[in-house]
């Protein structure tokens, strides 16, 4: 656990789909392009656009047997 108090700790998470996602997620983060632009330039969509959150001890309660996957 970190000095903030979270068990755990996620900053500025990208998720871009396509072939060409390391070129549109360059352009959509210095060229500010839109979605739409992201889409038609690089055939690229945005799944997730810089995602930060924390989880503190305690916060996350598991019901039920536990599955091993």
């Amino acid at each position: 656990m970190d000095s903030s108090g979270s068990a755990i700790k996620i900053e500025n998470v990208w998720k871009v789909f396509g072939n060409t996602s390391p070129e549109a997620l360059d352009a959509i983060q210095n060229q500010k392009i839109s979605k739409t632009e992201a889409l038609e330039k690089y055939n690229s969509v945005i799944g997730v656009s810089d995602v930060s959150f924390d989880v503190k001890q305690g916060e996350i309660l598991r019901n039920g047997p536990f599955r091993q996957w």
